[in-house]
């Protein structure tokens, strides 16, 4: 984030001085919450998650907090104070007190909308007067059309969150294998993606050497063959060779005294 570096001798401080760190931290905020906005509007568009209606333009749009519509009777809602992000922009929402009800049919929404602080009215050298302290916040409305922020709660980012499945970035992803050549699994064999890094776990009995024991699934597949070893039986040793395709194909290296599994947990690549 840009920073506004003021060294000791009397540096002078001009308009240009204060929009750059202003602009520091609004750029800061907008990119933390876009990238959440952006991953959020795909995940809720190929889930198909109900009550979802992005409208083309506002998709990203969403409740950061606060901004509950709670109904206080005779017609009218009371709205906690809250933040929205909107277009790329985070706005604070005061609370409203009192409000008519939105009619049957219609929806509650909150949009930018822009004041001007009295305090802020300074007359220039020129002569002129200018405002100088823009209140830029969110107001509620209520539209029959798709809403800029739609108020339900699936439209807040905890919920937004738990859709999109990114409060961990590093979340599992299970991928699926196939046997062939006469190889099965001694135990349950699990693959799993973290980011673009996959990993198995389990153990294998062997088949058909130096035929494909497995295959990975699309996506789980690495870019260029590779080698990696891993323990068989209690102390033998087989060549793992990972194609490009999602083969497995295992060597022998050193035969085991006893047992006869392969142990692939410590298999781990990086997808193409």
């Amino acid at each position: 984030m840009n920073k506004l570096i003021i060294p000791n001798g009397g540096m002078p401080l001009e308009g240009d001085d204060f929009r750059w760190f202003q602009d520091g931290y609004a750029e800061a905020f907008k990119g933390v919450f876009s990238e959440i906005a952006s991953r959020v509007s795909q995940s809720v568009l190929e889930q198909g998650q109900a009550g979802f209606s992005i409208a083309p333009n506002y998709e990203g749009n969403f409740i950061i907090v606060g901004c509950e519509i709670e109904s206080i009777g005779s017609g009218n809602v009371s709205v906690s104070e809250g933040f929205c992000f909107i277009d790329g922009e985070v706005l604070y929402f005061p609370a409203v007190a009192s409000m008519p009800e939105a009619a049957p049919g219609f929806n509650y929404a909150f949009r930018l909308v822009v004041t001007y602080d009295p305090a802020g009215l300074e007359v220039f050298q020129t002569g002129g007067s200018f405002d100088t302290y823009e209140i830029r916040q969110a107001e509620i409305y209520t539209l029959s059309a798709a809403p800029v922020v739609p108020s339900a709660s699936s439209y807040r980012l905890t919920d937004l969150l738990s859709y999109a499945d990114i409060s961990n970035p590093l979340r599992d992803v299970d991928g699926e294998i196939s046997f062939s050549n006469g190889w099965t699994g001694a135990t349950t064999i699990e693959i799993k993606k973290q980011s673009s890094r996959v990993f198995l776990q389990g153990e294998i009995t062997p088949g058909t050497w130096t035929q494909p024991a497995l295959t990975l699934s699309a996506g789980f597949r690495p870019s260029q063959l590779l080698r990696q070893t891993v323990p068989w039986g209690n102390d033998g040793l087989a060549l793992i060779l990972i194609a490009p395709t999602g083969t497995i194909t295992p060597r022998q290296i050193i035969t085991p005294t006893l047992f006869n599994n392969l142990d692939l947990s410590q298999i781990n690549l990086t997808v193409a």
